[in-house]
């Protein structure tokens, strides 16, 4: 097989048994890889991007790469000119998509390896060059379904952060792990933790912790109200660890919070 040109599956666990991430190298050729299995992170340019099934990566010649173990994927690393015709497709294309045409993808990798290996063709030959088109002419159909149904995902987002944030809103007294939202929401636990971060920046968890502790600081204006009782009503489990997370998020523990409350109605008393 031609030096910038190889293609096969790889399979991490076989060549890097006892590894648990690759070392950054350069790439020198463009290096594109169809997940089979397995999950972790490919690192290129210093970006992130967490590996799954049917996903999609592609490394351009100069970049930086390396990978957290194990995961099994077809490849394909080859060298594209810019005097080819699929060089300004390739140049187009993001380092990562993600759940994209399972089938095409397979067959065309498959092909691939079929026609390089077995009847051991060179990146040259027309039948070679017919799949590369094809590969990228696919990717390319990819991207632009993501574009075109990018303001239905954000629509729909939208929706999903807005009911999980009425639910958790009405219940922050009651159970609310990711299970539960995912029940009371009928979406999947990772897709909500996934669009709520993406949406709003913090994860559903730290979202809950923050609205109770909103909360409590409005029951403790109220010197009536024991500790316990607003640890309850508030969603945590006892006053101990109420009182932990109140510290973690104000620095201050509620006791010292309802004393200043108290200071200010005296202050504003005598005056």
């Amino acid at each position: 097989m031609d030096d910038n040109f190889s293609c096969g599956i790889f399979d991490s666990e076989k060549v890097f048994k006892n590894i648990k991430e690759t070392r950054e190298r350069v790439c020198n050729l463009w290096e594109i890889e169809y997940i089979i299995s397995g999950e972790g992170i490919t690192y290129i340019d210093g970006a992130a991007f967490r590996r799954e099934k049917n996903m999609l990566i592609v490394v351009r010649p100069g970049q930086k790469r390396k990978s957290s173990l194990h995961f099994k994927c077809y490849y394909l690393h080859l060298e594209i000119p810019q005097s080819s015709r699929v060089y300004q497709s390739a140049n187009n294309c993001p380092s990562a998509l993600y759940f994209v045409e399972q089938e095409e993808f397979v067959r065309i990798f498959e092909n691939l390896i079929r026609y390089s290996v077995a009847k051991k063709m060179p990146l040259e030959n027309e039948v070679i060059q017919a799949e590369i088109t094809k590969l990228f002419y696919f990717i390319n159909r990819a991207v632009e379904l993501i574009k075109t149904h990018s303001l239905i995902a954000n629509i729909s987002s939208n929706r999903l952060v807005r009911n999980v944030v009425n639910y958790i809103n009405e219940n922050l007294e009651n159970d609310l792990s990711l299970q539960t939202l995912s029940y009371a929401t009928f979406y999947s636990k990772s897709y909500i933790r996934s669009v709520f971060k993406q949406m709003l920046g913090v994860t559903p968890q730290q979202y809950v912790e923050s609205k109770r502790i909103e909360k409590a600081k409005v029951m403790l204006a109220d010197p009536s109200i024991p500790l316990v009782d607003i640890a309850f009503a508030c969603g945590f489990s006892s006053q101990s660890y109420f009182c932990y997370v109140f510290k973690r998020h104000c620095g201050i523990n509620p006791n010292e919070v309802r004393n200043l409350y108290f200071s200010r109605f005296m202050d504003k008393k005598e005056r």
